[in-house]
């Protein structure tokens, strides 16, 4: 009876080992199904676009290798970026890709990481002689477009120019190119991906000034409920996924 005993407390010791061992490894902490989250992103390509029904990007690619990591595979819902920002906002459970970190944003979500860097310009057709930018104060002198809900159009509005808000940024470029505006502000991988699909020429597009303020990393954010072991989880397997 007494080993016996000694058996079965040897087991429930090895059982708890076993448990504890399960639920420190990558991946398997608290990872949650994909039906318990919504993973969301905004309209703008190279990063993330839709094309023939399949949400595509190269930062759709980095994420979805992440959730990979964690044996995860949920879908990737994509809205243009004022519909993606209010969502995540206001959804419990939520994750957001790309989302460039401002004062703003800050106690809006949880920042998980870094997914690539941005590099934003300030862009005018190449044949436009007359505008001239030697500082950013500058700026306010011309016609600008910009995304609704931006952090591009934002920062803009906070230095005093007036910008055309639009529903889609590859619209910016159209009225750009049509001269019905003076100037935008796009991130110079997402600039040329535009022009490439518009069938347009890069060489007719000249960056006019580099907007420091806002040309740092995009992150993975997630809404401030989601479990922080969670949160956790993720950056870890982001981490390992990036290049």
């Amino acid at each position: 009876m007494i080993k016996l005993c000694l058996v079965a407390v040897r087991y429930l010791k090895l059982l708890s080992l076993l448990f504890l061992l399960l639920v420190t490894l990558p991946g398997t902490a608290n990872t949650q199904e994909p039906g318990d989250l919504r993973v969301i992103t905004a309209i703008f390509p190279p990063y993330s676009y839709e094309e023939n029904g399949e949400v595509k990007g190269v930062a759709v690619d980095l994420i979805k290798k992440m959730f990979l990591e964690l044996g995860l595979t949920p879908e990737i819902e994509i809205y243009p970026w004022a519909r993606a920002l209010y969502t995540a906002r206001n959804t419990p459970n939520s994750l957001l890709f790309s989302v460039s970190r401002s004062a703003e944003r800050e106690a809006s979500f949880k920042w998980i990481g870094t997914i690539f860097d941005f590099d934003v310009n300030i862009f005018k057709k190449a044949e436009r002689s007359d505008i001239v930018i030697k500082g950013i104060e500058d700026l306010n002198h011309y016609s600008f477009a910009g995304l609704i809900g931006d952090i591009k159009a934002e920062y803009l509005k906070n230095l005093g120019v007036a910008v055309q808000e639009v529903a889609l940024e590859i619209s910016t470029v159209k009225m750009l190119d049509a001269g019905r505006i003076d100037l935008i502000a796009s991130d110079r991988h997402a600039m040329n991906f535009r022009l490439s699909n518009l069938g347009l020429r890069q060489d007719d597009f000249v960056s006019v000034f580099k907007l420091h303020d806002l040309s740092k990393p995009l992150y993975l954010v997630s809404s401030m409920d989601t479990d922080d072991q969670f949160v956790e989880t993720l950056r870890q397997a982001l981490e390992r996924v990036r290049p």
